[in-house]
């Protein structure tokens, strides 16, 4: 029986957190920040020479082992309006956007767990004895997820993926710092997405999508390559970074997410992603 089974047999609890609201729903926009990032980055064409080499570097990336499955420990700190907020929890997802974020309290009990599995997600608070359930395409959680970031999107912009497209379709072009290329990809409904890449060891830097007049919707900054694996897991040539830095104008300061430890890439059962709200709960259907 795999970790992710193991682990999730909870026992739903009420517990002493405190009765701010604003905690309950603060895991959503850790993952999916909406609204505008501090400025949209400068890239600058590229010479034919390197225009060459940033589509031999893209074809690379398109090349190496990539991630279908996510299994790990995440630590999250928010800082703002002078103050920080952290909690430590567990996150299993999947491309075909597929989700599991189980908050955890200091004695490892749930808090919350969030379980989005497309098109429809459930959400369950521990502490209030209260669950929502809906649609993802719901104006209430579009509240936290901003549209042009769809739960399979959202998926590569955590693991530092870039879209799986065609070269032709690609702009290139180069940044002001020496040694980092621009990738800019044409999305769905006049978005766009850009990635910052290392022009050498390929790795990416830094994740933008762009609405049509060219504001960021979401800004995610990547560090600490490569992430730990678990002793159990076998250690594949992994560019997952340990260390995700979200910015936007929704909130102030910043959101810091650590993958502290990945686990064996397993092929999660599609239970997993599916969570019952006790009938003792008072739920909410959102639209």
């Amino acid at each position: 029986m795999i970790r992710a089974v193991l682990k999730r047999k909870f026992v739903f609890l009420r517990n002493s957190w405190g009765n701010n609201s604003f905690r309950v729903f603060l895991f959503l926009q850790i993952l999916l920040i909406a609204g505008c990032a501090r400025h949209v980055p400068l890239y600058h064409p590229l010479a034919e020479e390197h225009q060459t080499q940033a589509k031999e570097l893209f074809a690379r990336i398109q090349k190496r082992p990539g991630i279908k499955t996510l299994d790990g420990d995440v630590t999250v700190t928010w800082s703002g309006y002078g103050r920080k907020f952290h909690f430590t929890g567990e996150l299993q997802a999947a491309g075909t956007g597929r989700f599991r974020l189980s908050g955890l309290d200091p004695l490892g009990r749930p808090v919350f767990l969030l379980v989005i599995h497309d098109p429809s997600f459930t959400f369950i608070n521990t502490r209030q004895g209260r669950g929502y359930t809906g649609p993802v395409d719901s104006d209430f959680l579009h509240q936290y997820i901003p549209a042009g970031v769809t739960p399979a999107t959202l998926f590569e912009l955590l693991t530092a993926q870039l879209p799986d497209t065609g070269i032709d379709t690609v702009i290139f072009g180069r940044d002001d710092r020496q040694g980092r290329y621009w990738f800019i990809f044409p999305s769905a409904r006049n978005f766009k997405r850009m990635a910052e890449v290392d022009a050498v060891s390929g790795r990416v830097l830094r994740q933008l999508i762009v609405n049509a007049s060219e504001n960021p919707i979401i800004d995610i900054h990547y560090d600490g390559y490569p992430v730990s694996f678990d002793a159990a897991a076998q250690k594949k040539d992994i560019f997952l970074p340990a260390h995700l830095r979200i910015e936007g104008a929704s909130i102030p300061g910043f959101i810091a997410i650590s993958i502290d430890k990945i686990y064996a890439d397993n092929d999660f059962p599609d239970s997993l992603f599916i969570l019952n709200i006790p009938k003792s709960y008072n739920i909410v259907h959102v639209k």
